[in-house]
């Protein structure tokens, strides 16, 4: 047989069990040893693809055929190990669902396809452009692989200039360079633990992706400004604090839910899913009124977090003391930015809400220059207040469009006075001073400075919301208000 091409393999099934392998039809057939060191030959029949079934005779199988074989099927037939080595005109390899540890595709130049999803690979894979030129589609997702041509790096080195389709979900990778791959259509990273994906260099950028699924990692930023192509964007359940995409104006499929983001900037007309819920958004991250997505997910929002023009967290506004300082900057919370809709447009209704007696509150009255009472003034998003209120909030709501169909709050401040909302608490000394508490939206970090050391929180009710001990350091997830850490006042 001419130009003849061997491929072995080992499986965990048991002699006497059936293992299924397809090949493409080629006019020659291959024969089979099934791992009782006689051969089957296959070749009847003209579908597209051969279909081999045969009854093990041990644990070893030997497939040979011609160079005319170019796509190999393996999947699901609990392989262990699979040896290519000698089969260098093949140009697709579907081994997903199997048991392999390690996969070497060296010397495969014409390879185009190489689906090894669903196995236990780990350590480094060799897919350098070198290695696999040709390569176009390639699936390594559900494996435990942690280096791929360098450290912790979704790296595959070299230009790949063929691959368009990547699928790496649920690997171990820290990082992902993405903008070597000039072609590259689509790429799932999703659920593997990255801090950084690229598409974009100052030699390199993935300009043709139009799907990028990575959520359920770690990122704090993305930039795909450059992907103008992009029309399906995933990023749900990061630590993504703002993002634009402005820039990404064929986007039909958004899901940036479970960041905490407090900016979410979209220019798109071609919505048709788009979810943000889980963040600390308003109106202004809504889609226009005339781009609104026939499936949209907008709550439940987290209290969005107010700040100044610097982006400083507002959380203690002075008060004004008499109504002829009004215009005085000092006492001016301008709160013009909230008022913006998804449509660039001031509708948005502002109301404060004193909260310190009850959760549902109760509005501030506006000043009344005729009786010399009131609560605040308000010009243009712009409010300056008479009075102290311990604890409160500012509600968004508006009355056009689908807009209306919602309302946000903000996380607590204080007006006139620090914000506390518990009005005794008896501090352990001793035990504070263990412990550094460090609060921020949400969460609460507590480190342990000596040893084990035991934490109790309650709540601006008196009520304990959380006790435990802390050796080194954690996190606990809490709503926004107040707290007490080990007789420490803290304000999520």
């Amino acid at each position: 047989m001419a130009q003849e091409q061997t491929i072995t393999m080992t499986t965990s099934k048991a002699v006497g069990e059936q293992v299924t392998l397809k090949v493409n039809h080629t006019f020659d057939g291959v024969t089979v040893d099934w791992g009782g060191g006689t051969t089957t030959t296959y070749n009847t029949g003209d579908e597209k693809l051969r279909t081999m079934t045969g009854t093990l005779q041990g644990q070893t199988i030997k497939l040979t055929g011609s160079k005319y074989i170019t796509t190999l099927i393996c999947s699901g037939q609990q392989i262990t190990s699979l040896d290519v080595s000698n089969a260098t005109y093949l140009q697709s390899i579907y081994a997903q669902n199997n048991e392999l540890t390690a996969i070497d595709v060296k010397g495969l130049t014409k390879l185009k396809d190489l689906n090894v999803s669903g196995n236990k690979l780990s350590g480094r894979i060799d897919l350098r452009n070198t290695t696999v030129p040709a390569l176009e589609t390639l699936d390594i997702s559900d494996n435990e692989l942690t280096n791929i041509a360098n450290s912790t790096v979704l790296n595959l080195t070299g230009s790949h200039a063929n691959l368009q389709y990547l699928r790496a979900a649920r690997n171990k990778f820290s990082r992902a360079y993405l903008n070597a791959f000039s072609k590259l259509d689509y790429a799932d990273v999703s659920g593997i633990g990255l801090t950084n994906v690229s598409v974009k260099t100052s030699s390199y950028a993935a300009d043709a992706l139009t799907v990028l699924n990575a959520a359920d990692n770690n990122l704090t930023t993305v930039d795909v400004s450059n992907c103008t192509l992009m029309s399906d964007l995933f990023l749900n359940n990061n630590s993504i604090n703002e993002l634009d995409v402005t820039a990404l104006t064929k986007l039909k499929n958004v899901s940036v839910a479970g960041n905490e983001m407090t900016s979410m900037l979209q220019n798109s007309t071609n919505l048709m899913f788009y979810d943000i819920s889980g963040n600390r958004l308003y109106f202004r991250a809504l889609p226009k009124t005339t781009a609104r997505p026939k499936y949209m997910v907008v709550g439940p929002q987290l209290p969005f977090i107010i700040v100044d023009e610097n982006g400083n967290r507002i959380t203690n506004v002075q008060v004004c003391p008499n109504y002829d300082e009004r215009s005085n900057t000092d006492y001016i919370m301008n709160l013009a930015n909230y008022r913006y809709d998804g449509n660039g447009r001031a509708q948005s209704t502002l109301t404060i809400l004193d909260i310190s007696e009850n959760e549902e509150g109760a509005p501030l009255v506006a000043y009344n220059t005729s009786t010399g009472e009131g609560d605040y003034v308000l010009t243009t998003g712009k409010y300056v207040f008479f009075t102290n209120h311990e604890r409160c909030i500012l509600r968004l709501t508006h009355s056009l469009g689908y807009f209306a169909d919602y309302n946000f709050v903000s996380a607590p401040f204080a007006i006139g006075s620090e914000l506390t909302g518990i009005s005794q608490a008896t501090a352990d000394v001793e035990k504070s001073e263990r412990i550094l508490v460090e609060p921020s939206a949400g969460s609460v970090v507590i480190t342990s400075l000596t040893g084990t050391q035991p934490v109790n929180i309650f709540d601006a009710g008196g009520r304990k919301v959380w006790g435990g001990t802390v050796e080194k350091s954690i996190t606990v997830k809490l709503p926004n208000g107040i707290y007490v850490v080990n007789g420490k006042k803290v304000l999520l």
